[in-house]
């Protein structure tokens, strides 16, 4: 989701581009984006923009004659600079504010619908869309500290919560906690006074660093790489990479459809934070700090390769792929393979690789349970299509392993889809979880 640097990068393109313009019409490309129907939109042609201006993480279009539009992006909602009169893209395309110099178009990738518009006149209309959150590039150290003393929350909840704190999300929570070198789980009420302050600073240090760097990068072109992942994040969307403080590999929580990233060594005193799901499971298993993290997977990974040596260092992992065929059972009401489909075939490709390595006897000893995967859609394949499913191991991670996985399209071999999955072995009979012998493992990989 764009937060505060996003936003505000928005509106500093937005500015010269639309105040003082007239509006030619508003054109809604989906029922599921506007939700209001008074005043009506047809209301806004003519009327000419005086103002851009923030609420929260929402975007206001402020029109002559006290009318107002409030857009929430939400996750997957963009906006596009694009000369005038241009179409509203077919699947994708929302909206767009068309003007005699340009139109600017609204987009959101997916399929959920979670942008929003609303049509508004009068001041007190607009207020009912303030979260209320503290404006917190403009707050005192006192009203800081007065909103975290409020309520006792962890920091992540508080600082991503829009009635606390105004405009920031999960990607600049993860930097502005990494920056103070405080949990994400530490409660608001257990800071210190030297820590409150510490905070405060690295809320405005962080995301003033942001708005000015976002803003040198894209100059006075519009924005068209609105992202929660940049180079240049220290932990954010960095799971397993280096922490650029102390070179410690950056960690993570995952809950509902995000996730925490922090570095152990630097904001937790090398203590690791439990990750619900994965740590139930583990149980004993699972390890309490950072060391005991580095000391068992540098055991897994080095015990077939032999001391000294670094897993993956002098070794690949071995690629096996299958090729299936698109079925009319396989596409959904839209014309196009279901969704549920290309995770049935990670889950083939990943039985099938497995079987080709291993004997009947060991496949009867151990099973595997799936504990998350993650797909991200790139292109749509359709009927009549042939898809090359190719998959490889990574590294042991305690009692778990990753598998990747790309599914192409044969005829052009364009990436329709990527995928990671985390697999847990088990044993068949009792379902505890069991470890593999590196030896196994190490028949994936090819030096």
């Amino acid at each position: 989701m764009p937060e505060l640097p996003d936003i505000m990068l928005y509106l500093h393109a937005l500015a010269p581009r639309l105040v003082g313009a007239r509006l030619d019409g508003l054109r809604i490309g989906s029922p599921f984006l506007l939700r209001t129907a008074d005043p009506p939109v047809a209301d806004l042609t003519g009327r000419a923009i005086r103002d851009v201006r923030r609420l929260g993480k929402r975007i206001v279009f402020v029109f002559e004659d006290d009318y107002f539009t409030v857009l929430h992006l939400m996750i997957a909602g963009r906006l596009h600079w694009k000369p005038a009169g241009v179409p509203v893209p077919g699947r994708s395309g929302l909206a767009a504010w068309d003007f005699r110099h340009g139109t600017l178009l609204l987009t959101e990738a997916g399929t959920k619908h979670r942008a929003s518009l609303h049509v508004v006149r009068g001041a007190s209309a607009l207020a009912a869309h303030d979260p209320g959150g503290l404006d917190v590039l403009a707050a005192t150290p006192e009203q800081f500290n007065g909103i975290l003393a409020r309520e006792s929350h962890t920091l992540k909840r508080a600082l991503t919560d829009p009635r606390l704190f105004d405009g920031i999300g999960n990607a600049y929570s993860d930097e502005i906690l990494h920056a103070a070198r405080l949990s994400p789980l530490r409660l608001t009420t257990q800071l210190t006074p030297e820590e409150s302050e510490r905070l405060f600073r690295a809320v405005k240090q962080t995301l003033t660093y942001w708005i000015d760097r976002l803003r040198t990068e894209t100059g006075d072109a519009f924005p068209e790489k609105v992202t929660a992942f940049r180079p240049g994040m220290a932990v954010h969307g960095r799971f397993r990479k280096p922490c650029p403080v102390c070179a410690s590999p950056v960690q993570r929580i995952r809950y509902a459809e995000n996730e925490v990233n922090y570095c152990a060594r630097c904001q937790t005193g090398g203590r690791l934070l439990a990750d619900r799901s994965l740590s139930r499971l583990l149980k004993q298993d699972w390890p309490r700090s950072l060391d005991e993290w580095e000391e068992r997977a540098g055991r897994l990974a080095g015990g077939a390769t032999g001391a000294g040596e670094s897993f993956g260092m002098e070794s690949q992992p071995v690629r096996f792929e299958r090729t299936f065929a698109v079925t009319a059972d396989d596409i959904d009401g839209l014309g196009h393979v279901n969704n549920v489909v290309y995770l049935r075939w990670v889950q083939d490709v990943a039985a099938a690789h497995w079987e080709s390595a291993t004997t009947p006897a060991e496949r009867a000893d151990i099973g595997w349970v799936v504990l998350r995967h993650e797909i991200d859609y790139q292109h749509s394949a359709k009927p009549g299509d042939q898809v090359i499913v190719r998959t490889w191991v990574g590294p042991p991670n305690a009692a778990t392993f990753e598998r990747h996985t790309e599914i192409l399209r044969a005829a052009d071999q364009r990436v329709l889809a990527r995928a990671r999955s985390l697999w847990c072995p088990v044993h068949p009979r009792s379902g505890r979880v069991r470890r593999i012998d590196p030896a196994l493992h190490d028949r994936f990989y090819a030096r």
